[in-house]
């Protein structure tokens, strides 16, 4: 299974969700004119912000920031300016904030443009509404609203837990870079943890590893030790109180007050130690098991979800699981391995199909396969029965949405109907879908960034 694929579906999906979950907004769309300058139209091409900008940038918070010549500034969807271009550089607005800079002065700004943080020399890399990270010669402390310092700029790292509660560190040897033992404080900059851990590292769900030498544990964004670190590793914490460690060398289950539900027997358990894994598996109902070369998924007692046979397990979208079957070889006594999906019951869908050596993600009825190596992969999208429902082969394809799908073809992206029809030619090096404006397409022309409405049409002229 190409797991490269499957990492930029995943990315892809997770961008398909946001779209989704957003509310439709009706914030104009960025628009490039036949001079070269940036105005803002309706989703019907109707100007309603005229062209005269150097730079712009999406609708953020209910404003966009725009730039002319150095200065840049705010506007609101009539095209008033609301803050002045005055700024050197402007963050677009989160929680209603926005760190900005004049000349080598770094501050923040509510949405009227009233300083929350004033001008200073102290660099301002973000803010959360309550306090914001600033360092001094990569030194970083904690800056709250009016530029009250909560915590002295003398920690060589200082990142996000949750919004209130962060990871700091201390410098190994007292006026170098070099990173000691880590802790946690809070927004008021009180220690909630003082560094006493070699690592503590933020995974999904307000959760964070701890490590002791070379021992793992867990804990939450209050401090409390929920796994002691006692483990050589603990994986894919669940929100019902739940996660993956290993022991000896091998994986079991454990609950969050120490009790061992599943003892240790998996040679693997869950995807991976990234972020990115962390946060797909968060949002699995079970845990990824491999036992004697074969995957699983069990859940929190052991009980088999997905019977643990497979050669591999892709990852599951809608209810659907993709998974590679060992088939019998004494024919040829070469290994052979079949495709097919598996519904939430644990119910194969398909015999195992020999031809597919790639899959992606299913959605909007369909999922893509490929045949080939990973260079020259051929592509195509077929129903959970198997058969081929959308015309053509692809060099790459991606998840449909509402009918659509951004797919490669000789080297350029375009974007095909369920029916293969172009709906964006394919002659761009690149496509995604837009986030701030569900249904719209954001294409790359000779390095700037144009939007394409459903039906192909560019908010261009």
């Amino acid at each position: 299974m190409n797991i490269t694929r499957l990492l930029i579906t995943i990315c892809l999906l997770f961008v398909i969700f946001i779209e989704i979950a957003s509310a439709q907004n009706n914030y104009p769309v960025p628009f490039y004119d036949a001079k070269g300058l940036w105005g803002f139209s309706d989703r019907n091409h109707k100007i309603i912000v005229p062209a005269k900008y150097w730079e712009v940038d999406d609708f953020c918070e209910g404003l966009a920031w725009v730039k002319i010549k150095e200065k840049c500034g705010f506007i609101d969807a009539k095209g008033k300016e609301v803050i002045p271009l005055k700024f050197k550089s402007a963050e677009n607005f989160n929680n209603g904030f926005s760190t900005i800079s004049i000349g080598e002065k770094n501050g923040v700004i509510d949405k009227t443009g009233n300083y929350t943080i004033p001008l200073q020399n102290n660099y301002i890399s973000w803010f959360t509404g309550e306090v914001g990270r600033f360092s001094v010669d990569y030194i970083y402390g904690l800056i709250g609203k009016g530029g009250k310092i909560i915590l002295p700029a003398e920690y060589p790292s200082l990142e996000m837990l949750t919004d209130n509660v962060f990871i700091v560190a201390k410098a190994k040897n007292k006026g170098d870079l070099m990173l000691g033992k880590m802790g946690l404080v809070n927004a008021n900059g009180q220690i909630i943890i003082p560094p006493k851990y070699d690592l503590i590292y933020c995974i999904p769900g307000g959760f964070a590893k701890i490590k002791e030498g070379e021992f793992w544990g867990l804990i939450d964004s209050t401090g409390k030790e929920l796994i002691p670190p006692i483990y050589q590793e603990i994986r894919n914490p669940k929100p019902g109180g739940f996660a993956g460690f290993k022991k000896d060398g091998l994986w079991g289950i454990i609950k969050f007050d120490g009790t061992i539900t599943v003892q240790p027997k998996y040679n693997d358990l869950g995807e991976g130690n990234s972020y990115f894994n962390e946060a797909v598996d968060k949002n699995s109902k079970g845990f990824k098991v491999n036992l004697g070369g074969n995957y699983g998924i069990v859940d929190e007692n052991g009980k088999e979800l997905i019977p643990i046979k497979y050669s591999m397990l892709g990852y599951s979208s809608n209810g659907i699981t993709p998974a590679y079957f060992k088939l019998d070889t004494t024919k040829t006594g070469l290994p052979v391995t079949g495709l097919t999906f598996i519904d939430s019951t644990g119910k194969e869908l398909i015999p195992p199909a020999v031809q597919f050596n790639n899959v992606s993600q299913f959605s909007d009825g369909l999922i893509a396969v490929g045949s080939g190596s990973d260079w020259k992969t051929k592509w195509i999208y077929i129903d959970l029965t198997g058969k081929q429902i959308v015309p053509g082969e692809y060099e790459e394809t991606s998840a449909f949405v509402n009918g659509l799908a951004i797919v490669k073809k000789t080297g350029k992206y375009g974007v095909i109907n369920k029916l293969g029809k172009e709906v964006i030619p394919f002659q761009f090096k690149e496509i995604n879908r837009s986030e701030t404006y569900p249904g719209l397409f954001k294409v790359n022309v000779k390095g700037i960034k144009l939007y394409y409405d459903a039906k192909g049409v560019c908010f261009c002229n």
